[in-house]
């Protein structure tokens, strides 16, 4: 819903940065997110950036044939009308999606906020970078919720006591 809510102005493409202030739910209104800590400003990464710069051209001409202006407010996702797509339309592509392309183990996106707060913690990011990025209230919810154990760890733990201990 975050994402399907992104208008140009929230997207900062020289300093990297995705403002998320509203979301866009089965209703198909926006609204604001569910909790204060929920609008919040995340980092992108380089390639993400390139694709929207590249996104942003492309769609600026797919609404230009369309006989829009793209604007500020327009949406980033946007529909063949150039509005806001439909968050249902939405979730039936990306299920026909992910089986496409192999990912059909993360059946929604909750799935795939697990897997990003899983791998950003066992990557070393700390818990409470972790809890912003997700929009958490709670780094309970981040940490009890939405990261999950990852074994290998266990034994980088087990080495890294260790190594205290000797010094």
């Amino acid at each position: 819903g975050e994402a399907l809510a992104l208008v140009w102005e929230d997207v900062d493409l020289d300093n990297a940065r995705l403002r998320i202030r509203k979301q866009l739910g089965k209703e198909k209104i926006l609204k604001d997110p569910k909790t204060a800590k929920s609008r919040r400003t995340i980092s992108i990464d380089r390639q993400t950036v390139e694709f929207l710069k590249q996104w942003k051209t492309r769609q600026h001409n797919l609404f230009r044939a369309a006989g829009v202006e793209q604007q500020d407010d327009s949406p980033v996702c946007s529909n063949e009308l150039c509005g806001f797509l439909d968050p249902d339309n939405f979730s039936r592509w990306r299920r026909k999606f992910y089986v496409k392309e192999g990912l059909a183990h993360y059946p929604n996106f909750h799935a795939l906020r697990r897997a990003q707060a899983t791998l950003l913690v066992a990557g070393g990011v700390d818990p409470k970078t972790v809890q912003a990025r997700l929009g958490h209230e709670s780094l309970n919810t981040t940490l009890n919720i939405y990261a999950e154990e990852v074994g290998e760890n266990d034994r980088k733990a087990a080495d890294f006591m260790g190594e205290l201990l000797r010094s």
